[in-house]
């Protein structure tokens, strides 16, 4: 809208993924956009743009796919794989922001499960809070009975691996190691911000390489990746406004420092004591 403001949704685009028609910068300018209709409905929709390049992290949200929804462009978006601008969109970028705004979800959180389909192809995430009504569920978790969201654990040809994460005591996802091999995830590690790695499968045996994926923001609140019967191109969405590790590092100098007085205040109780 001409005050910078978004319009409300023309339609019903309940569970139909969006893309934003944006630009930014000199790897993407938007200059007009094509509708097509049949006479009753629209039946395609397309944009031109000026400048054709790689994406960068930040102009990834404008020149993407995205469901349920577009994240936020003032993120940061670091994946285990890179696009150029003209790929093919079979399926598009989803995303959960197991954080929530600003990560305020992050301090409640205390299991990440990671779902993998036979031996070791990654289909999926689901994330356990302290209070159960914000666990989330990311990809295929499980199987679904008679296509309801009940999800059924008991299945023969997937299963589930927890994560045990300490958000009440400032432990957050740091980074990703990925194994992908022929557009599929076979092999991930998690690291946290309290130095643990924690592999999945845990006894992997394939020889190969690992790919990083580290964010550019302080802290991590949320994951994406292509969807589809596995997980493709996975990565991390970072916010740069605030800092768990500081905080963490705050909280053990407190610790520290408190631990301090106590032996203080215990050695020169013992002092007086025993004072002839």
């Amino acid at each position: 809208m001409d005050n910078g403001k978004l319009s409300s949704w023309a339609g019903d685009p309940q569970g139909f993924p969006r893309w934003r028609l944006a630009g930014e910068g000199v790897w993407r300018e938007f200059s007009g956009v094509k509708a097509e209709f049949d006479g009753l409905k629209m039946v395609s929709l397309s944009r031109a743009v000026l400048e054709i390049g790689l994406y960068s992290d930040r102009t990834m949200v404008t020149s993407s796919l995205w469901s349920p929804d577009v994240p936020p462009s003032d993120l940061y978006y670091d994946g285990s794989q890179r696009f150029s601008f003209g790929d093919s969109f079979e399926l598009p970028f989803s995303v959960v922001m197991f954080g929530g705004p600003k990560g305020v979800d992050l301090s409640d959180l205390v299991e990440i499960g990671i779902w993998l389909q036979g031996y070791d192809t990654i289909t999926g995430f689901d994330f356990v809070y302290t209070d159960s009504s914000k666990n989330k569920p990311f990809g295929h978790i499980g199987r679904y009975s008679n296509g309801s969201t009940e999800i059924v654990y008991k299945h023969s040809g997937s299963h589930r691996h927890a994560l045990a994460i300490d958000g009440p005591g400032l432990e957050v996802v740091k980074s990703l190691q990925v194994m992908q091999e022929e557009d599929s995830i076979h092999g991930l590690r998690v690291r946290t911000n309290t130095g643990r790695i924690v592999q999945f499968p845990s006894h992997y045996s394939r020889e190969t390489t690992w790919t990083h994926v580290h964010p550019y923001g302080s802290t991590v609140v949320g994951f994406y990746a292509k969807c589809g019967a596995q997980l493709h191109n996975i990565g991390l969405i970072s916010d740069n406004s605030i800092n768990f590790d500081a905080a963490l590092e705050n909280r053990k100098l407190s610790l520290s420092l408190s631990h301090r007085r106590r032996k203080s205040r215990l050695s020169v109780s013992l002092g007086q004591l025993f004072k002839p």
